[in-house]
């Protein structure tokens, strides 16, 4: 979960209430300490060090841009959000959906229940799904407005859909509690 839309629910110093998931019990904890899972995003390839950094840096992008419109709707307080911002939206959605852990979960068991896995070790397993986000988003994402790229390499199919004409976009905006 990127820091920056934990910031937004958090209290006086960066702190938040922490419900454990499927557990019934609470903690307190710092946006830095929440939300992520250490090394998460590494791609271990054969014969090299971990790369730490490489997909890090590229969703960095997206981050980077649908923090910049969430900022701009917080400060509009505008309930419709403008089409300008929703595009890095929609793309953040899709990385979101793209390295959800447990869609990464998920489908890890499927493979492991269908023995095509070879053996697969859990850091070969994440680095190709891993993979994944760089073909279906990261890769889309990087060439979206070059026009010598071939329309099918620019397409992710979650974006596509958030960004159809029939779709309404709304932010939710609690009550005040002052």
């Amino acid at each position: 979960m990127p820091q920056f839309l934990l910031e937004r629910f958090s209290g006086p110093g960066g702190k938040l209430l922490v419900h454990k998931y499927m557990a019934d019990r609470q903690f307190t904890s710092n946006v830095t300490d929440v939300g992520h899972r250490n090394h998460g995003h590494t791609l271990y390839w054969p014969g090299k060090e971990p790369d730490h950094v490489s997909l890090e840096s590229a969703m960095a992008s997206i981050e980077g841009e649908a923090a910049t419109a969430i900022s701009e709707l917080s400060v509009s307080r505008r309930r419709e959000v403008p089409a300008e911002l929703r595009e890095p939206l929609a793309w953040l959605m899709a990385l979101q959906y793209q390295r959800s852990r447990f869609l990464m979960h998920m489908i890890g068991n499927e493979v492991a229940a269908t023995d095509s896995s070879d053996g697969w070790s859990a850091e070969q397993l994440q680095t190709s799904f891993l993979s994944l986000i760089r073909m279906h988003v990261l890769s889309p994402w990087n060439i979206r407005n070059d026009p010598y790229e071939r329309p099918k390499d620019r397409w992710n199919p979650v974006v596509a859909f958030l960004l159809a004409g029939d779709s309404y976009w709304s932010c939710y905006r609690p009550p005040s509690t002052s």
